[in-house]
């Protein structure tokens, strides 16, 4: 994240100053009355168009700082190293289930056939709870 105000000067002339800039021009007096409602009304759903946007886009900032203190708080209180062990036992256990799920969708597209891993087990009937187990296994 960029804190230098001339930095944030210059981004926001290359592309929101202009934005803003075409906004704020009272459209009617500048062109006359011979460009008509429509074509106004066009040019300031466009000008809101990107309002819209900086404010999602500044939303968005602000979910990352308040993630980013969430993380930084819970790595003062585990540790840096602990919490390294976390996220790969959690990446583990992620990539385990889907490569169930993704063994038992196989099977599945075969109709759960004679020569799949259910009905060899002869799982067809068992609950979800122990086809998942034995997928694992």
């Amino acid at each position: 994240m960029n804190r230098s105000r001339l930095a944030i000067a210059k981004r926001y002339l290359l592309f929101w100053f202009w934005v803003d800039a075409v906004s704020s021009i009272p459209w009617d007096l500048a062109l006359g009355p011979e460009i008509g409602l429509i074509k106004l009304l066009r040019l300031s759903r466009t000008a809101r168009l990107f309002r819209v946007l900086n404010v999602m886009r500044a939303l968005r900032l602000v979910k990352v700082f308040k993630i980013r203190s969430i993380i930084e708080s819970i790595e003062d209180t585990v540790g840096r190293q602990r919490l390294h062990l976390i996220r790969f036992v959690l990446t583990v256990l992620t990539m385990v289930h889907w490569a169930c799920c993704l063994f038992y969708f196989t099977a599945q597209l075969s109709n759960y056939g004679p020569n799949t891993w259910v009905a060899k087990q002869q799982l067809q009937n068992s609950p979800y709870a122990k086809r998942y187990i034995a997928g694992i296994y």
